[in-house]
């Protein structure tokens, strides 16, 4: 543990002052959550946030989904020309998203609300893209 401390102090003069102040602040932060109280204030408040905001985030990413679809298309078939994108990137991505997409599903099993935030990658939409069956606008 000595090393790990002579480790910080040798450190800590090279990081910038505003990593140091938001690291001392999220410690700060931390602290405060454990007193009684202040977790069920926290949740409150959460809520009421996500319940103002969430007919924004809806109605923006209805607005802007087709548009970042598009981009995506755009910037597949300009990388889809380098051999190592399609012969590495590609099965590789497939594993992850697979991988990704399984881990959102049984946190959603387990009741872990945070699963009902996470979009799940739209592996369908991408193979048929892929296989020439779709274009950006069908996405």
């Amino acid at each position: 543990m000595a090393n790990v401390g002579e480790s910080v102090q040798k450190l800590e003069p090279r990081v910038p002052s505003v990593v140091v102040e938001a690291s001392a602040a999220a410690r700060y932060a931390a602290g405060e959550v454990r007193r009684p109280g202040l977790v069920g204030s926290a949740v409150g408040l959460a809520r009421s946030l996500y319940c103002r905001c969430e007919p924004t985030a809806k109605g923006l990413y209805a607005k802007y989904k087709p548009a970042a679809d598009e981009v995506a298309v755009l910037a597949w078939r300009s990388l889809s020309r380098l051999p190592l994108v399609t012969r590495l990137v590609v099965p590789v991505g497939a594993h992850l998203s697979e991988k990704y997409n399984e881990a959102v599903r049984c946190s959603a099993k387990k009741g872990y609300s945070i699963s009902a935030h996470l979009p799940l990658v739209p592996t369908e939409r991408i193979v048929q893209f892929l296989a020439g069956k779709a274009t950006a606008k069908s996405l």
